[in-house]
């Protein structure tokens, strides 16, 4: 009786198990997704959010790296000109030339962050919930999947315990017919 039957159920509880382990790794590779991103996420929101505030300080507090690197330039471009020119008024307008760039530079530099912190933040909003909702969807998948392996394994059992109690009756009965023919 332990047989086929018993076989089948095992390798269906097998299979349940498997898919519960995992439900139970998805899960796991959500947590770790969403440990591992949420500190960039949040410097990241912080850093547009400073940019989206519209506020001259937190603007130019935030591309001060940008700016640092702009003024860098510009300084290196003034020593060249002062290094290879003849002093003069071609210097100067030359060196003129350079401070208007590195103005311009900066000023483009924090009207471009301002207007690009509103799309970055909605993407990341976005990104974030879409990533989010990919890594539930499959643990919720394997354990629907874990879930209907388990409805079959309940189905065989129960099938198997109906025959079983049937060949019992099977059985009484005719014993009972045995014992009213003799």
């Amino acid at each position: 009786m332990g047989g086929p039957s018993g076989s089948s159920q095992q390798t269906q509880n097998e299979i349940t198990q498997q898919q519960l382990a995992i439900e139970q790794q998805q899960q796991a590779n959500s947590n770790t997704l969403f440990n591992l991103s949420l500190p960039g996420f949040t410097q990241s929101e912080n850093y547009y959010s400073q940019l989206a505030s519209g506020n001259q300080g937190q603007i130019f507090s935030a591309i001060a790296p940008a700016v640092g690197q702009i003024n860098t330039a510009s300084q290196g471009a003034v020593q060249q000109i002062q290094q290879n020119m003849p002093r003069g008024g071609a210097e100067q307008l030359a060196v003129s030339n350079v401070e208007q760039q590195r103005a311009g530079q900066i000023g483009n530099l924090a009207t471009q962050s301002y207007t690009s912190a509103f799309p970055a933040l909605a993407s990341m909003a976005s990104g974030g919930l879409g990533l989010s909702a990919n890594e539930i969807a499959s643990a919720i998948s394997a354990g629907s999947s874990a879930s209907q392996s388990n409805a079959a394994l309940m189905q065989q059992q129960t099938a198997g315990k109906g025959s079983t109690l049937g060949f019992f009756g099977s059985l009484a009965g005719a014993a009972g017919m045995a014992d009213a023919g003799a």
